[in-house]
């Protein structure tokens, strides 16, 4: 099997009713206590200077490197097993005291009249060259608790948004399924006054265009939270859960993992994530104490018939 059908393989050991996991832990030995319920993604990575399954953990589970390494012996590929935590979309937010700016532009506090803060990811444009605000589903839209043309405030209502700080009406979102498989957590907003907004992002300046992500690229972000930090892609093609107070746990696909912990915070979620030449690569939405979680940017441009960054 390459690389890639081991990833499906898995991920329907771990995630679906396919194929029966017992045959890992027959392989590997180990006693019959479910390790599914632990694992929360499963991805590529580098290992031992070539690509590897990653297996994410919620918590240290003592069948786990066991059934890693039937894995590695049955299927001949590295296996890699790393404790993320667990996944959320929304995460505890510092309350940090954020100003009304004008025009606003990528880094700073924004959000949905009825959520607490999340960030201004970038403004965007659709094939009629109209400008949008690209954040996250969660920031924008409330996680689908909401209707076009609610208002958007900038900064946050957390941040001490009220109705005279709006920035923007809700315009299109992707709904977040939860009984089925995401690829994107993202919405636009569309500005009430042109002049109210700026392409910038505050501390990198302007987006040159899209890049496909990869292992080992370098990135970095602005957020609402921690400002300008840089991270690393580690791990791709991601499957993972990811925990919604509103909505319970969802599954994604191919997402981005990034590292190191630091490079995101709770009110971090709708940042733009851009590699050292400007370039957009994801679009952050969720984290755990270890990790970072991404769209990829082209499925984002995809669901919501962007044209251009």
């Amino acid at each position: 099997m390459s690389l890639e059908q081991v990833r499906a393989y898995c991920i329907d050991c771990f995630f679906g009713s396919r194929i029966n996991i017992n045959e890992l832990y027959v392989a590997a030995r180990v006693s019959s206590r479910t390790l599914e319920h632990d694992v929360n993604g499963i991805g590529i990575t580098y290992g031992e200077g070539e690509q590897a399954l990653a297996i994410l953990l919620r918590k240290e589970n003592e069948n786990a490197r066991p059934v890693a390494q039937a894995i590695a012996d049955q299927f001949g590929i590295p296996v890699t097993v790393t404790v993320a935590g667990e996944f959320q979309s929304v995460r505890p937010i510092p309350h940090i005291s954020r100003q009304k700016i004008r025009p606003a532009r990528g880094g700073v506090s924004i959000g949905h009249y009825r959520i607490t803060a999340g960030t201004f990811g970038c403004l965007v444009k659709d094939n009629a060259g109209l400008e949008y605000i690209l954040s996250n589903n969660h920031v924008l839209a409330n996680s689908n608790n909401a209707r076009q043309g609610d208002p958007i405030y900038q900064p946050g209502p957390y941040d001490g948004g009220t109705p005279n700080d709006e920035i923007a009406r809700l315009w299109a979102w992707k709904t977040l399924d939860p009984n089925g498989v995401n690829y994107v957590d993202a919405a636009l907003a569309r500005p009430i006054n042109a002049q109210y907004v700026s392409p910038d992002i505050l501390q990198i300046g302007r987006v040159r265009g899209v890049v496909t992500p990869t292992l080992g690229l370098g990135v970095k972000k602005s957020g609402r939270t921690t400002g300008l930090t840089r991270g690393v892609i580690t791990i791709l093609r991601a499957y993972v859960k990811v925990y919604y107070p509103s909505l319970g746990s969802l599954v994604f696909d191919d997402q981005i993992v990034i590292q190191p912990s630091g490079f995101s915070k709770g009110g971090d979620s709708g940042s733009l994530v851009l590699d050292e030449n400007n370039r957009a690569v994801g679009l952050l939405f969720a984290g755990s104490e270890v990790f970072t979680l991404a769209n990829p940017i082209s499925r984002v441009m995809q669901e919501l018939n962007i044209s251009a960054i």
